[in-house]
């Protein structure tokens, strides 16, 4: 319940459910409270900027005063209006027409698709220089996350018990408090190689036959590519025993980039490849202010404002990968 509401409606007893006498003048003594949580029904707020025209008394010539740097034509959509436009094309995934299609049954008024995108075209190009300080931050962060497509060898999973297994123990080893024992953590590296070793020949392809008039071996099968990955990013896979930075999954890049398929399913495809990176930017820009706990519209109105900053560095995570998106 809110210590502040917005607004209160007094409930008051007009007469005694026992004796019928008027209760009009007596003084209230205390009371009890309940509240409703509702949102208002959206509507437009005209903002008229005025430049007052004077005639100077010495010289009799007129001065007229200048109008706001952001306020450029006779009639344009304020800062709210674009904030709302970006965040549901690139943040809800809503195609131009249906934003359209929303502002109208919200507000009575019906933007066109063109109009909105003249908007995500100017955020983008205000969001470039805070996209490269975030970049900057991210290749100096400790720990970056990068996507990756999981693979079946066989139709299987294999592999999984171990790093289950090894995942149990980083978390026994957090809630204690301390590293992880190095015996551990050699047993769970030996158990790694064996696995892979017993798994040799089934994805190494034999020679081929001197029927076949050809030298060398097969092509290798998809199961041998994986095992390669496994063998030479041994020390990346298993680095989340020894680093407990490091994340065992890796869920939250998956998160970030399966966006882009979201956008697709309901949107369709980009036109252009302008759009493209448009959205890109503006997603990425968006993924940041959630993850750092910030307002998504407030932090869109301040870009399109110029007044947008972004101050103590050093105690933001940035771990969202910004230019996956391309």
């Amino acid at each position: 319940m809110a210590d502040n509401p917005d607004e209160i409606k007094w409930h008051e007893p007009h007469t005694c459910m026992h004796c019928d006498h008027s209760l009009a003048e007596t003084p209230i003594e205390g009371y009890k409270r309940r509240q409703v949580v509702d949102i208002p029904l959206p509507r437009l707020i005209f903002t008229e900027h005025r430049v007052a025209i004077k005639c100077c008394p010495n010289c009799n010539m007129k001065q007229q005063a200048a109008f706001p740097g952001n306020v450029k034509a006779p009639i344009q959509y304020g800062d709210s209006w674009n904030a709302w436009c970006a965040y549901l094309n690139s943040y809800q995934h809503l195609p131009l027409e249906r934003i359209s299609q929303l502002f109208e049954d919200l507000t009575g008024h019906r933007p066109s698709e063109a109009t909105l995108l003249s908007h995500l075209e100017k955020l983008s190009i205000q969001l470039e220089p805070i996209e490269r300080l975030i970049r900057q931050n991210l290749l100096d962060s400790k720990l970056v996350h990068a996507d990756e497509t999981g693979m079946r060898i066989e139709g299987k999973l294999h592999m999984q018990i171990l790093l289950r297994e090894s995942l149990k123990e980083r978390k026994k080893a957090l809630e204690a408090e301390r590293p992880l024992n190095p015996e551990a953590i050699s047993n769970i590296e030996t158990r790694y190689d064996e696995i892979l070793s017993r798994g040799a020949k089934e994805w190494r392809p034999p020679l081929k036959s001197a029927e076949s008039g050809k030298r060398g071996r097969k092509a290798k099968s998809k199961a041998a590519n994986l095992a390669e990955r496994f063998i030479l990013y041994k020390a990346d896979i298993l680095r989340f025993l020894q680093n407990a930075l490091v994340p065992f999954d890796n869920s939250q890049a998956e998160r970030d980039i399966r966006m882009v398929k979201v956008k697709e399913k309901v949107s369709g495809s980009f036109r252009t490849q302008k759009g493209a990176i448009q959205f890109a930017r503006i997603r990425g820009f968006i993924s940041t202010m959630r993850k750092q706990g910030r307002n998504l519209l407030d932090s869109i109105i301040l870009v399109g404002r110029g007044q947008f900053f972004l101050t103590d560095l050093s105690s933001y995570n940035w771990r969202v990968i910004w230019r996956a998106y391309f």
